[in-house]
């Protein structure tokens, strides 16, 4: 199942906590498994204080950085347009990159990074045939990427929009009070 470029959106009944009413957009896929990168849980971390700590003048306000899985959750992943390339740039699909390379902050910092770009830290990975399984058992959704949902909506409203762009009501599956509903 090729999921390269593709929303995951977690089921109702999906109740691990590093899961439960995510989005994750998956930036690789190969023989030995998946890895994806949580989309609409920002951290109390900002991009200012990262381009800060690497020497890099301060450029953004309030951009988050986001808390992208459970795995490497020191390590940053950038996921951004691709009008440039970096040290360490690999291709997603379509118009993405993926970069974990320093030399992109300092891009960044003088503003001569990407258009539009995601912080995390941290990503989640399946090992081959995994997510598959999960998918196979009702606890993911898979979506179509859009550029809306990943770059320009507010986190809390990515869960949403993505559900939305299934055609699905999302009343159906999230409860008023900020619990996860029943299908």
């Amino acid at each position: 199942m090729n999921l390269l470029g593709k929303f995951l959106i977690a089921m109702p009944q999906m109740t691990d906590p590093n899961f439960e009413g995510s989005v994750v957009y998956i930036f690789h896929q190969n023989e030995k498994g998946t890895s994806g990168v949580v989309i609409n849980r920002p951290t109390n971390i900002a991009f200012n204080e990262v381009l800060d700590k690497f020497g890099h003048q301060p450029i953004f306000e309030d951009v988050p950085i986001f808390w992208g899985g459970p795995v490497q959750s020191e390590q940053g992943i950038i996921i951004h347009t691709n009008e440039k390339t970096w040290e360490t740039t690999l291709p997603i699909e379509r118009n993405l990159c993926y970069s974990i390379s320093a030399d992109l902050l300092e891009s960044v910092s003088k503003g001569e990074g990407p258009k539009k770009f995601l912080v995390t830290l941290g990503y989640a990975g399946w090992e081959k045939g995994q997510l598959e399984s999960e998918i196979s058992n009702d606890c993911w959704l898979v979506g179509n990427f859009r550029s809306r949902i990943l770059f320009d909506l507010a986190p809390e409203k990515r869960y949403r929009a993505a559900l939305s762009a299934l055609g699905l009501d999302p009343s159906i599956f999230i409860a008023t009070e900020g619990t996860v509903g029943h299908a």
